[in-house]
């Protein structure tokens, strides 16, 4: 078994925004399959290759809304207590998932952490929920949709299922997105991923308005190509109403290479383009209105979400693609759009030429091939060390401390996340947990964790406690003093 260090230092701040130290840039030597699932040689691990053959998409701009995310719904902690997975079936009617239960069962225990819950559900809101649960043997992934945690320690419910796979062994195409038939797991943007300095290291998804985008032709496979086993059960040549015969359901898009990074003015979009010039993009849904989707990790591990709000200070969701104006967020949004009509279909992607090229060529590809996993049960080692941000704040007060995670050792920590645990009566955190994400060996990263002393706080000195958590070590705790004066 081997273990690595990882050292956690709070420093003192004053600032109000999460902020992330880059990741070292060296191509790591191993992975963790949680983290970096599946085989080598799997359509999100393959980079693109230097022959791949390149046809416009022609992506028109999409007119109903910015940048939407399709959320995925990850629960890969083996360990969590065993829940039954029972069965709904509301569908994609507008009825609530949670309460149109049929009174089946799924599979009769799937491990599901208590403190755990999916978005509450929308009037009429039918999101894909499009999931993937981790089981206890920790390499058996169940992928299943629409995926519902109703409420912590609540009801987990779904309604279709998919034949499991394992994350060491398997290729990771199919799974639980019902239009094409595709994974949920492989592809999709991982908590911390989008982070400053991060880098994306396999191909991610969108999903994309079939009626203009995805073509529907004559050919024994109409409106879909490989890596997509089908097409919507709706589609046709009016549902799907694309132009270009090379980008149907399942197409793997990308940037050229000589595409200007440096020309995106915001860092998420500069992360995306690197991903989509060296890896590419699957498609694999219908988003059914005129907006496009990038996919994203939403679990029990975090959000990209919400940690993209924590870290930059505007929504992953941004205004119209066509938006006027200077602000992050519309830079943002524009960003995104340059992406888009830029991107190409490599229309020579098939099973023996992944990424364009023969899959037994490794050597002339866009970047190197994925690492060896790390051996099974290898296990992190970490360290908590805490500085208090102020050591004395008046009732009504707010202080914040600055956790800096370093990873010195030889192997990633993954699923990282700092978590402030009381006391709960007097001081209240912005957010209970903040997610850090994986840390790559050699790499550091930051995040800022505020604090706000109820104004009906009792003057006297508070002992706060502090945890390091990571998918593979051991939690550390420490605790810390803060001495509340009375409000003026």
């Amino acid at each position: 078994m081997r273990k690595i260090c990882i050292l956690a230092v709070l420093l003192c701040t004053s600032s109000t925004l999460a902020a992330f130290a880059p990741q070292a840039a060296a191509f790591p030597t191993n992975r963790d399959p949680i983290s970096w699932p599946f085989v080598a040689g799997s359509i999100w691990n393959m980079p693109i290759h230097n022959d791949a053959e390149y046809v416009d998409a022609q992506i028109g701009m999409p007119m109903a809304a910015g940048p939407i995310i399709d959320p995925e719904i990850l629960i890969l902690q083996p360990d969590a207590p065993l829940k039954p997975l029972v069965e709904n079936d509301a569908g994609w009617d507008g009825n609530p998932r949670c309460t149109s239960l049929t009174g089946n069962m799924l599979l009769p225990a799937v491990p599901v952490p208590d403190d755990f819950a999916t978005y509450p559900e929308g009037e009429g809101s039918t999101p894909n929920n499009s999931g993937a649960i981790l089981m206890p043997d920790g390499v058996t992934l169940y992928q299943t949709q629409p995926l519902h945690v109703c409420g912590p320690g609540g009801i987990v419910t779904s309604q279709y299922s998919w034949e499991t796979q394992n994350i060491r062994t398997g290729a990771g195409i199919e799974g639980s997105h019902g239009g094409s038939g595709m994974s949920a797991f492989g592809g999709s943007i991982r908590v911390g991923e989008l982070a400053p300095g991060s880098v994306i290291r396999h191909a991610i998804k969108m999903n994309f308005f079939a009626e203009r985008n995805y073509f529907f032709g004559s050919d024994e496979t109409p409106g879909y190509r490989w890596p997509a086993p089908h097409a919507d059960g709706y589609a046709n040549a009016e549902t799907y109403g694309g132009t270009v015969p090379a980008f149907e359901i399942g197409a793997l898009l990308a940037l050229k290479p000589d595409f200007d990074v440096s020309s995106l003015r915001t860092e998420p979009a500069r992360i995306i383009a690197r991903a989509s010039r060296d890896y590419g993009i699957y498609t694999v849904d219908d988003t059914y209105w005129d907006v496009f989707h990038l996919l994203v990790e939403e679990g029990a591990q975090g959000s990209v979400y919400d940690q993209f709000r924590n870290v930059y200070g505007y929504d992953l969701e941004g205004p119209a693609l066509n938006c006027a104006g200077t602000s992050d967020t519309c830079k943002w949004s524009q960003d995104m759009w340059t992406i888009l009509q830029n991107l190409n279909v490599v229309d020579n992607n098939s099973a023996t030429t992944i990424g364009g090229g023969p899959n037994s060529d490794t050597a002339n590809r866009r970047a190197p091939m994925a690492p060896p996993f790390l051996p099974a049960g290898a296990r992190t080692r970490v360290g908590l060390q805490v500085k208090p941000g102020q050591r004395a704040v008046r009732a009504g007060g707010r202080t914040s401390y600055r956790a800096v995670v370093s990873n010195r050792g030889g192997i990633a920590a993954t699923g990282a996340r700092f978590c402030f645990s009381g006391p709960r009566g007097a001081i209240a955190p912005a957010k209970r947990c903040v997610q850090i994400g994986n840390v790559a060996a050699g790499a550091s990263r930051s995040v800022n964790v505020k604090l706000r002393v109820k104004g009906n706080a009792r003057p006297r000195a508070y002992r706060l406690k502090f945890r390091l958590k990571a998918n593979n070590a051991n939690p550390r705790r420490l605790f810390a003093f803060l001495r509340v004066k009375p409000r003026r």
